[in-house]
């Protein structure tokens, strides 16, 4: 479910959505008796949507014989889950190519995401797991809530992408969880499921920057989330190759989890990705780059989970090593049949010059009657768009959105009630005011009009002061409207921000305020909160006690503020290795403790060493101070015998006791290394300090 925090991001009004189609899209789906038609009808309003999917049902990798000329057929092909998917990923494609964050570079982010979908839909084909067009889109939405905060803290997460912390993605997701309470992987869950997108997208979603590659099911083998952590691995490989060179061991161990795979193939895999990149990138008009072939890779301490987002210097919104983009294709002719816009609308579209300015949209089949109704409104001020058919101005009604629609009730095709009926079946044309031109003045037949959802109606052949009245009345609402629609996004902001403002108060009440790291209070409640998971699920829980080595000397030979030095140094080293769910909290002094959920003893003492090894080789320089410290470690792990959370830390004090006792600097597992420890024995804290 998503979080309180996701909550607080929805309610600023900022957050990355799907455009107008891709929003319909989402409340047309979310009825389970959404019909096939239904879906059509509504992509079939955008129509480069619509050529972008019946290019992917018709690609080689859909597996299509015959070529698709409806989007019926793509769906029937695809499946109306994936065709939703995919239409919601090309939607949010097209709406979100720039914004107000000058540090997150939206080409390179998008071509990364690109890259990591096509590298997950070729592996999905190569490997038969699930449908490959869904793979596509998961990889392609993994780390949307990247995006999300450029949107809506464009300054703030401009600051973080900027930081030496985020090298890796852990090390931003603690930099975001500080400021946000939440960080790119949880919003991009959030989310996720928020569209009622797949599960398995959102699980995806949040191991795309662990470490190692996420194991599988058992049962079924490795799957969606094994996929999207191998495919930005070669992502990031494609976009900035020197940085961080695709780590050929990580990969082949997990490409090993699929059947039939052979070392010998990445070469192989590698065109394919590279060359499908470039072919998706001239579709979706994403700038790729030039990718030479595989000569193998080596290993970089670089830990790949999220695209460099930030470049040294000033440069365009293009992939790093990317050629010029190409010049955008000719706009094709405009036939009969196709809107036709104003010379004012084509230098400033969807925009009004003063506040009795109207976009208007004119639909008439009379071309006479469809010029004079222009030139009216035109020299009333306002802007204004003409069609000649029902169909054409559906497709530009769903696009620039008009404040009122002018139409003709008598038209061949779609007559101007169905038009009307049609838009009133979107989220956004209902917001539309919609006047009718009608001959006919019979009761019954201006009844039709209302019951259509017209908001008003001209007889022909209509008067000009009495349609601009009309029009003037109609803005008179549609003002009103948006009125409140400002006050509503202003009490949403508030709302947001009392929320932000109580989010922060929590935090400081369960936040270190010298290191920045969960305090005692969290770490008890994250404890508690592990152990009931761990019993309800029978999952494993581990904890690490950690102890800083000698450092009372620290503090007596150079001074108290080295000390607070010390610590901050040491904090950071640990929590830029900890990976959620895993968390580093400060509980005291120089003690620490580390909780994994779901953690057996045996990577709990894997994770214990890589710490002690980070502690002692991490230089730290200030005041009269240069060089290194050292930290023993305690591990302990739930098992039969463990009471609860509390005894289960007494149990890795024990260890921390005994590694202080045998020389500091080093890992202890008592219950391995050492005698049963009794449920009610109370180690003799502090001795070894």
């Amino acid at each position: 479910m998503p979080t309180k925090n996701f909550e607080e991001l929805k309610a600023t009004g900022a957050l990355s959505t799907p455009p107008g189609v891709g929003m319909e899209i989402l409340r047309i789906t979310s009825n389970d008796g959404c019909s096939v038609d239904e879906l059509a009808r509504c992509i079939q309003s955008d129509p480069s949507l619509t050529a972008r999917l019946l290019q992917v049902a018709n690609s080689a990798l859909a597996g299509g014989v015959r070529p698709c000329s409806t989007i019926k057929e793509a769906t029937m092909r695809l499946g109306l889950r994936a065709v939703r998917s995919i239409a919601l990923g090309f939607s949010l494609v097209s709406a979100h190519r720039a914004g107000g964050c000058d540090q997150f570079d939206y080409g390179v982010f998008w071509a990364h995401s690109l890259a990591r979908a096509v590298a997950a839909h070729v592996m999905a084909a190569r490997f038969r797991i699930g449908v490959p067009a869904e793979a596509f889109v998961a990889a392609l939405l993994s780390d949307l809530g990247s995006l999300a905060l450029a949107t809506v803290h464009p300054k703030k997460f401009g600051e973080i992408l900027t930081s030496p912390e985020s090298a890796t993605a852990n090390g931003r997701a603690v930099l975001e969880q500080t400021h946000f309470g939440i960080d790119h992987r949880e919003v991009t869950s959030s989310m996720l499921i928020e569209w009622r997108l797949p599960e398995q997208f959102a699980l995806a979603a949040q191991q795309l920057g662990a470490a190692t590659p996420p194991t599988g099911d058992r049962k079924k083998g490795p799957g969606l989330s094994t996929l999207t952590w191998i495919a930005t691995r070669f992502a990031a490989a494609f976009i900035l190759p020197n940085d961080k060179p695709l780590e050929e061991e990580l990969v082949q161990g997990a490409l090993a989890s699929f059947p039939d795979w052979k070392k010998e193939n990445l070469s192989g895999l590698w065109t394919e990705i590279a060359e499908g990149w470039r072919k998706w990138g001239n579709m979706l008009e994403i700038v790729t780059s030039v990718v030479p072939p595989y000569l193998g890779g080596m290993q970089t301490k670089a830990r790949v989970g999220c695209p460099l987002l930030v470049m040294d210097k000033p440069h365009t919104k293009t992939s790093p090593q990317a050629p010029a983009a190409p010049a955008a294709p000719p706009a094709p002719a405009a036939s009969a049949a196709a809107p036709v816009t104003s010379a004012s609308q084509a230098a400033t579209p969807n925009a009004t010059t003063n506040k009795n300015q109207a976009r208007i949209l004119v639909v008439e089949d009379d071309r006479t009657s469809a010029k004079l109704l222009m030139t009216l409104l035109q020299r009333a001020g306002h802007d204004v768009t003409l069609a000649f058919e029902g169909g054409q101005a559906l497709r530009g009604a769903m696009q620039s959105l008009p404040q009122l629609v002018i139409a003709d009730r008598q038209m061949p095709g779609m007559d101007g009630l169905t038009l009307c009926k049609n838009l009133r079946a979107f989220e956004a044309g209902r917001r539309i005011y919609f006047i009718a031109v009608t001959a006919e003045e019979s009761e019954d037949k201006i009844v039709e009009v209302f019951d259509a959802g017209c908001d008003d109606y001209v007889v022909k052949p209509f008067k000009p002061k009495l349609l601009l009245a009309r029009v003037r009345a109609g803005m008179r609402v549609v003002r009103l409207q948006e009125r409140v629609d400002a006050d509503k996004a202003t009490m949403q902001r508030h709302m947001a921000e009392l929320g932000i403002r109580e989010r922060q108060l929590q935090q400081t009440a369960i936040t270190d305020m010298l290191t920045d790291l969960p305090n005692r209070r969290y770490a008890m409640e994250a404890l508690k909160s592990g152990w009931e998971l761990s019993l309800r699920e029978d999952a494993p829980l581990s904890a690490i006690m950690v102890d800083i080595d000698k450092f009372k000397r620290v503090n007596d030979t150079y001074g108290h503020d080295v000390g607070d030095l010390v610590l901050k140094e040491t904090a950071k080293v640990l929590s830029t290795a900890i990976e959620p769910p895993n968390c580093v909290c400060r509980i005291g002094g120089e003690e620490f403790v580390v909780i994994l959920p779901g953690g057996n003893g045996e990577r709990a003492k894997e994770l214990a060493e890589q710490l002690r090894l980070a502690i002692e080789s991490h230089a730290i320089k200030g005041g009269n101070f240069d060089g290194h410290v050292t930290a023993s470690f305690g591990v302990a792990t739930r098992q039969a015998e463990v009471a609860n959370f509390e005894q289960l830390l007494k149990i890795a004090d024990e260890g921390l006791y005994r590694a202080k006792q045998g020389g500091r600097n080093q890992v202890r597992f008592v219950q391995v290394e050492g005698p049963a420890v009794a449920p009610l024995e109370s180690p003799a804290a502090g001795a070894a300090h």
